[in-house]
């Protein structure tokens, strides 16, 4: 059990309360969909699927929408990197006390076209948190085909 002293944005978030880590991502996800629907985040509408204390790991699912579909028929490559930079975030914060991550560094390659059914999965993974920095990777699935489509590397400074 984390305890956490920092306000989230505009109240949002748990002030000064105990709680664990995935009762902490289930309402920071809950924020982004409902008290930021109008942000690109909410638009995005992560849904929470797993979290491994011990690998540091958390899964997210996000559905796939129409608008997130380029003219040929396939995920945008903008929008499976927002989803990956967003879960990324959500999961440095985390596993770091809830410290704000800023980007420093991100690569994302590319391996496949994302044709996408309903929704698709991205696996985050924490390589490393120090003191005032910390690193991550994520895999992005397409779970038409179950394959990894898209994989990443961040960087983050920690405030």
């Amino acid at each position: 059990m984390l305890h956490v002293t920092s306000a989230r944005e505009e109240g949002g978030g748990f002030t000064s309360t105990e709680v664990d880590n995935e009762t902490w991502i289930i309402n920071e996800i809950y924020n982004i969909n409902v008290k930021r629907s109008n942000s690109f985040a909410g638009c995005l509408q992560p849904a929470f699927h797993l979290l491994d204390e011990e690998k540091q790991i958390i899964i997210l699912k996000y559905p796939i929408q129409e608008w997130q579909r380029s003219l040929y028929g396939n995920v945008s490559s903008l929008i499976v990197d927002s989803m990956i930079k967003l879960s990324m975030g959500l999961a440095v914060s985390c596993f770091s006390g809830r410290r704000i991550p800023i980007t420093i560094t991100g690569y994302t390659e590319f391996k496949r076209r994302v044709i996408a059914g309903d929704f698709v999965v991205v696996e985050t993974a924490i390589s490393s948190v120090g003191q005032n920095s910390a690193s991550a990777m994520s895999f992005f699935y397409d779970t038409e085909n179950g394959k990894v489509a898209a994989k990443a590397n961040g960087m983050f400074r920690l405030a």
